[in-house]
């Protein structure tokens, strides 16, 4: 049985709005919810659209007992769509220390940046790392390192496709149309059906 934590995802950076179902399925698939609390696939969508709105205008996810303290898929998902995000994970005893992991496209090897972290998010050194940094002149460029994790000023923004919309809207309207013309449900079930699916898959 995996080591569980609760824990607050951040995420910032531009996404395409033909990615966010992407981004979506993936928070799904990791149980991630809206203020320690589960949401279904509408509920979702209506965060994600409102991010711009929260907080920093930060894009949220939340869980507890989330297995290792981390939201794999939405992590996987925000390095293929090259979007900034902070793990922040509460300790789990007996297993790790509450800790911040950060990762941002611009981070060179690819690998998140992970520190240990007070209650509220902070990230800290350790007396060896401070010595560390001390000896190599690298101790001013890691607290600000440090103070731009913690502050987390990336703001969460949806790009309009106009070649999608103009589909979603085809769709949409064509939709209405079937539903609006009565008669026999088998007329238009391969259609409708198709229809229901594609705007599925765009997330619409």
């Amino acid at each position: 049985m995996a080591d569980r934590s609760s824990v607050c995802m951040l995420i910032g950076g531009t996404i395409h709005r033909r990615d966010v179902k992407k981004l979506r399925d993936a928070a799904i698939e990791d149980y991630a919810g809206i203020n320690y609390e589960g949401g279904d696939d509408a509920d979702l969508a209506e965060w994600i659209d409102n991010a711009p709105s929260h907080d920093r205008g930060v894009l949220t996810f939340t869980g507890s007992e989330v297995s290792w303290g981390r939201f794999e898929q939405l992590e996987a998902v925000c390095k293929e769509l090259r979007l900034t995000y902070c793990t922040q994970s509460d300790a789990c005893s007996g297993a790790w220390s509450a800790s911040a992991d950060f990762w941002e496209p611009d981070i060179e090897d690819d690998c998140s940046i992970c520190f240990p972290c007070d209650d509220d998010g902070m990230p800290l050194l350790s007396t060896q790392s401070i010595r560390r940094c001390l000896a190599d002149g690298t101790l001013l460029n890691k607290l600000d390192q440090m103070d731009r994790i913690y502050r987390f000023r990336f703001p969460f923004v949806i790009i309009e496709d106009p070649e999608w919309t103009a589909e979603r809207d085809r769709l949409d309207a064509e939709l209405d149309e079937i539903d609006a013309q009565g008669g026999p449900a088998d007329v238009f079930a391969d259609r409708r059906r198709a229809i229901i699916n594609r705007l599925d898959e765009m997330g619409a």
